[in-house]
């Protein structure tokens, strides 16, 4: 379980990552 849970954070992590290049490419 805490495995899945480790993935899953690194997710949220990389995709706050993904928008945060995208909105700072955007303006």
């Amino acid at each position: 379980p805490a495995r899945v849970n480790f993935i899953s954070l690194m997710q949220v992590e990389i995709n706050c990552l993904i928008l945060l290049k995208f909105m700072s490419s955007q303006s």
